[in-house]
């Protein structure tokens, strides 16, 4: 059984278009939805006004409701870190729901791909059933589909087998590539990611600070 799966608190910007890029290549799609950062903030300082954070971002879950697909889950659910958050994720989210879990497929709200670029990415994935792990390309796109940035050596869509011992070997790269509108966002879904970036990042430089310190 192949499963993607989301992990987000806002994305309602490109979400619809991404799902529908990978439907027909997965079994069911999970989004792990939290509805506030990493961390323990209530908000953050920016321009000397506190901004508290709303009790939603956007409108991911009407979106993704307006699929009107049965083969979607939201599954609500915080995580203090980015750390571990998807070994934690398959181990305590995905397994129990699905018992026949084999593959999953790590997707982001603004990674969408062109269909030919699917078809090519998982049609390499199945001719190479040995690999634990598997990467395509990206294209990234600048304000509008109109512009792009130079290419830079950076995966996007992570595929992974859970049953495949992993040798530590070199992971597949896929010649295929995933188009990335993260900086196509909207000016609201900026300003989120800006504002809460300010926020947790603080938090993680600390946490990861600690953790190298115990070394």
């Amino acid at each position: 059984m192949r499963v993607a799966v989301y992990r987000m608190l806002y994305g309602e910007d490109f979400i619809r278009e991404s799902i529908r890029s990978v439907l027909a290549y997965v079994d069911r799609v999970f989004v792990v939805k939290a509805e506030r950062p990493w961390g323990s903030s209530t908000g953050v300082l920016y321009k000397d006004s506190w901004v508290p954070w709303p009790e939603t971002f956007d409108h991911t879950r009407e979106r993704i409701a307006s699929l009107k697909e049965p083969r979607i889950e939201i599954i609500n659910d915080f995580w203090p870190r980015p750390q571990a958050q998807y070994q934690h994720i398959v181990k305590d989210l995905l397994l129990p729901r699905c018992k026949r879990l084999t593959e999953v497929v790590y997707m982001e709200p603004d990674w969408v791909f062109e269909a030919g670029q699917a078809e090519k990415t998982f049609a390499a994935w199945k001719a190479n059933p040995h690999a634990a792990r598997g990467w395509t390309g990206q294209v990234e796109l600048w304000r509008t589909p109109a512009w792009r940035l130079p290419y830079r050596a950076r995966a996007t869509p992570h595929l992974a087998r859970l049953r495949v011992r992993d040798t530590s070997g070199p992971e597949l790269l896929i010649k295929a590539v995933c188009h990335n509108l993260g900086f196509c966002v909207s000016e609201t879904s900026m300003y989120w990611k800006h504002l809460t970036a300010m926020a947790f990042s603080a938090e993680i430089d600390i946490a990861l600070t600690a953790a190298w310190s115990t070394v």
